[in-house]
């Protein structure tokens, strides 16, 4: 039967490349990050929704390099009590200490055993690893095994996952939980990371509604809210939100680090400074990644930006007052609304 796969709301914030799979809590630990009830004599079983969402063994993948910022196996852990997880980091370290925590029931050294009966594998690395990492695991997949991932760009993840996976495309449920930290690794995991946030599913053409429904439940009971749209729409709204000001934010920062007197401005930066380049201090790996998937919609957004800045510096050079107050109102109220309505931190 499908249990609770989450014990803990996936582990908190931001954590390398990480994956996570579910057993059944009776069963040992073998592998990476995987979890699931069914040995490899038993017939293979379909899945069913029961009164608990999660299914009764997780695996979850996190590969060494620190990438994430949403790593899923502390709001996992929490969330799901009775399953089983089995947890994969190429960083030793972090393993040892997500097992030292309790966000995990067992540490592998492997990705496919991570994986292997897993009733849900989890793949939390960035986006410009997902296909080595899936590439490794295919083979020691469960015939049942729903697949899932927490990657910020689904474009080319769901290309590679179309690729590789097979029949097993149709178990594969891309999702996106908007919530973390520029901070990374399973010491910075909180329990509550996902409540009251939004976790995004884009569903494939070819995808069962039954993985999705089970996807949709394990992340309500981590607290979260699941809305849907389809790739497409994903990265372009995403390309804007978060992926540009990243950008923009590490520019500003890079610009300043790089004259001959940075430390004189670093030192007389305040609040203001800190509070627009707070994301600047995000795993470097991870946002090249980002950057490179979603290369289309960011050089299209880079190009419209580049427009706002040569047009601030018109009215500047002319010193048109009144056009220049417009733009900043016309910000300020946006600002202002969007806060006003909005319950994120």
């Amino acid at each position: 039967t499908w249990r609770a796969v989450l014990r803990s709301a996936l582990p908190g914030a931001g954590g390398g490349s990480a994956m996570v799979s579910a057993r059944p809590a009776s069963q040992a630990a073998g592998s990476m990050a995987s979890a699931s009830t069914a040995k490899p004599s038993t017939p293979a079983r379909q899945p069913r929704l029961s009164d608990k969402p999660w299914p009764s063994g997780a695996a979850t993948i996190a590969p060494s390099d620190p990438a994430a910022d949403t790593t899923p196996s502390t709001v996992l852990r929490a969330a799901a009590r009775d399953v089983h997880i089995v947890g994969y980091d190429r960083d030793e370290v972090n393993l040892l200490a997500a097992r030292h925590m309790g966000v995990i029931d067992s540490a592998v050294h492997d990705a496919a055993s991570a994986v292997r009966e897993a009733d849900m594998v989890m793949i939390a690395v960035p986006v410009g690893q997902f296909e080595t990492v899936l590439a490794s695991i295919v083979p020691a997949l469960s015939p049942s095994a729903i697949i899932t991932d927490v990657g910020s760009t689904k474009g080319s993840v769901v290309k590679c996952a179309k690729a590789l996976l097979g029949s097993a495309f149709e178990r594969f449920v891309p999702a996106h939980p908007i919530a973390g930290a520029e901070h990374n690794g399973v010491r910075a995991a909180r329990v509550d990371l996902f409540k009251g946030c939004s976790v995004v599913i884009t569903p494939t053409d070819v995808g069962h509604e039954l993985p999705r429904d089970i996807i949709r439940k394990c992340w309500e009971a981590c607290g979260a809210k699941v809305e849907e749209m389809s790739v497409a729409r994903h990265d372009a709204i995403f390309g804007v939100v978060s992926h540009l000001p990243h950008l923009l934010s590490f520019a500003l920062v890079y610009d300043i680090a790089t004259r001959t007197d940075a430390e004189t401005y670093f030192h007389f930066a305040a609040s203001g400074f800190r509070d627009f380049t707070r994301i600047a201090a995000s795993n470097p790996d991870m946002w090249r990644d980002i950057s490179l998937a979603n290369r289309d919609v960011l050089l299209q957004e880079l190009a419209r930006y580049r427009e706002h800045l040569d047009r601030l510096s018109q009215l500047i050079s002319q010193q048109d007052g009144p056009q220049l107050e417009d733009f900043f109102r016309v910000a300020r109220e946006a600002r202002r609304d969007w806060t006003d309505n909005n319950t994120l931190d």
